[in-house]
């Protein structure tokens, strides 16, 4: 067994609290509880690179478009007549 040291600390009561409750559901020790935390936190298992904290800014932006699959054109339409078409049913025409 490694050499054990102790580690004191103060916690605000609610955050104390929720680390009681989580070492009752799961059958654990402060001790093991604060050495998994230790070691996850300097050996995390995922490595964070940079360019991930550049994406924590990020959003995804999702939206569904199928009639455009399904709407045949015209034969005399043009791609802009259809660009409107698409803008004017979402109201992404131009405002005047």
């Amino acid at each position: 067994m490694p050499e054990m040291k102790g580690i004191t600390v103060k916690i605000p009561a609610n955050p104390h609290a929720e680390v009681k409750a989580y070492l009752e559901a799961h059958g654990m020790t402060m001790g093991e509880f604060i050495a998994q935390a230790v070691d996850n936190e300097l050996h995390p298992k995922i490595q964070i690179t940079q360019e991930d904290k550049n994406m924590e800014r990020m959003r995804t932006l999702a939206f569904q478009e199928t009639f455009i699959l399904t709407q045949q054109p015209q034969e005399d339409s043009t791609e802009n007549d259809v660009e409107r078409n698409v803008a004017a049913e979402y109201g992404m025409g131009q405002q005047h």
